[in-house]
């Protein structure tokens, strides 16, 4: 497992000099400093190398059009944080949201 705190990190984790192999999952925060979340999926996905990684975003929004954003770059998955795992009042907030990406995705449009 490798982690960046930022875009810019991310991505010259996955193309710089001392590059790692390519992961079957990264899980990416929209807010991130120096490069966001959206800026760095603009970049990853210019790169075909990269188009079977599996990405979940993980983050505060839960705005419909970051939900939108992430189906358009092809996200696996849209996790909506804070997750409480000793809280259950926060842990059905996540996994509905997280179940509402997943139909919209399969039925291809927007659920009210």
């Amino acid at each position: 497992m490798h982690t960046a705190y930022n875009g810019i990190e991310a991505l010259d984790l996955l193309k710089g000099n001392n590059k790692i192999p390519i992961p079957d999952i990264i899980v990416l925060d929209l807010n991130m400093p120096k490069m966001n979340g959206g800026e760095f999926l603009t970049e990853l996905r210019k790169d075909n190398t990269f188009n079977n990684v599996k990405i979940f975003i993980m983050t505060t929004s839960n705005d419909d059009r970051d939900r939108s954003r992430g189906s358009e770059f092809g996200v696996t998955g849209y996790i909506i944080k804070p997750l409480n795992f000793n809280e259950n009042t926060k842990r059905n907030v996540s996994m509905d949201n997280f179940m509402h990406f997943q139909i919209m995705k399969m039925v291809g449009g927007q659920l009210n």
